[in-house]
């Protein structure tokens, strides 16, 4: 880059054009061209694709992208040829080196929030390795793999979120103050220790419960016998998994 400018300069030297500025306002921005259109606060027409960089056409390098209705500086290398030398507010900061992309967003309005979101690959690849911060979340995702970390704002309490894919029945995980729930599609984990409320239930009413039914005699004639029923009792330990244990959490 500093090559890029000797050269710059070198050209200006030659045609012997003088190096100015202007103050003018942002009337619109092209991110991907990475120029703006900006008016001169005093005289003068709109200046069309004023580069956000000295050198043209890069694709790598740092910028900022400005608020339109901000101001800004335009330097002008001749009349044709300008690019903005310094800005009042910025909405966007854009890093890229090679394959490490570094975004700094800082939207006004509409409830949107700042995001800082850093890339390992293709800016334009999802599935990338990326890490995204903002206020009250953090997210990092390698492919179809993601961990959410977010923080309830009304209760303060801490959420941890792992998908295993991005569609309704992707295996996950979600780990809150309170719990940990593991969830395929629409399916979640068992609660043991209710599980073995209601199985004790059926166990008590079975060992209580006595059934009288009638019996042949010799006689012919009818008489009735009581029939009773014993089942051991169960423990979480019957019905837990091996490897998985379920871990309530104990109340003070």
């Amino acid at each position: 880059m500093a090559r890029d400018l000797r050269e710059m300069i070198q050209i200006l030297a030659d045609k012997g054009d003088e190096v100015y500025s202007k103050i003018c306002k942002v009337e619109r921005v092209d991110e991907a061209r990475r120029v703006i259109d900006a008016t001169p606060i005093v005289g003068g027409s709109t200046i069309p694709a004023v580069r956000l960089q000295p050198v043209e056409n890069r694709k790598e390098g740092l910028i900022f992208v400005p608020k339109v209705g901000s101001f800004v500086m335009v330097t002008f290398f001749d009349r044709f040829d300008a690019y903005m030398a310094l800005g009042t507010v910025f909405e966007k900061v854009l890093l890229d080196m090679g394959d490490i992309h570094l975004e700094l967003l800082n939207p006004e309005g509409d409830g949107k929030k700042a995001v800082i979101t850093v890339r390992n690959g293709d800016r334009e690849d999802k599935k990338c390795p990326t890490f995204r911060m903002e206020k009250e979340k953090v997210t990092v995702q390698n492919g179809e793999t993601s961990i959410e970390m977010q923080k309830d704002p009304s209760s303060g309490n801490n959420r941890i979120l792992l998908r295993n894919g991005n569609n309704p029945d992707s295996p996950k995980m979600e780990m809150t103050n309170e719990r940990i729930s593991f969830f395929e599609g629409e399916r979640g984990m068992v609660d043991v220790v209710k599980l073995q409320e209601i199985v004790k239930k059926i166990v008590d009413w079975c060992n209580t419960h006595k059934h009288t039914v009638s019996v042949d005699t010799e006689t012919g004639l009818g008489d009735t016998k009581t029939l009773t029923s014993t089942i051991d009792s169960l423990q979480i330990s019957d019905f837990e998994h091996d490897t998985m244990r379920y871990s309530a959490k104990k109340k003070n």
